[in-house]
C-alpha cells in the first residue's frame, strides 16, 4: 500500500494507481484528484468536511455503497475508492456531477442519493 501525506491546505493531482493508495489528510481542506480506474482509500480526517474529492470520469460509470463508515466508489475500470461519512460535507465530484456527501438525520447522502448497503447508481 502507498501512502500519501498531504500538507495542510495541499492540492494533490493525481492519484492513479493500480496499488491502494492511502490518502492522509489534515485539520485543514484539502483537494484530491483521483484517476477513473484509482484505488485509494482516504483516512477519517477526510469526515470533517470542507474537503474536495474529484473523481476522473462521468457519474454514470460509477456505483456506490456504503461501507462501515465509509462509502465505497467502484466503476467498471476498476475503481475502488473509500471515502469517510461526516455530518459537515465532503464535495465529492465527477466530471459532470457535483456532489455533497454527508450525513442526515440517520441517511448517508452522496448529493441527491441516499447511499445504502447495497450498490447503486451515483446519480439519481
Amino acid at each position: 500500500m502507498a501512502r500519501l501525506f498531504l500538507t495542510p491546505g495541499q492540492t494533490f493531482k493525481w492519484v492513479r494507481s493500480a496499488e491502494v493508495t492511502e490518502i492522509i489528510g489534515t485539520n485543514e481542506n484539502e483537494t484530491v484528484y483521483v484517476g477513473e480506474d484509482a484505488r485509494a482509500t482516504f483516512d477519517s480526517s477526510f469526515n470533517r468536511g470542507g474537503d474536495v474529492i474529484y473523481i476522473e470520469g462521468v457519474a454514470a460509470l460509477y456505483a456506490v455503497a456504503l461501507d462501515g463508515s465509509n462509502i465505497h466508489i467502484t466503476s467498471e475500470a476498476g475503481a475502488s475508492i473509500f471515502i469517510p461519512v461526516g455530518t459537515a460535507g465532503t464535495s465529492v465530484n465527477f466530471a459532470d456531477l457535483e456532489t455533497t456527501l454527508r450525513v442526515e438525520g440517520t441517511v448517508v447522502m452522496l448529493g441527491a442519493v441516499e447511499v445504502t448497503s447495497a450498490p447503486g447508481p451515483v446519480t439519481a
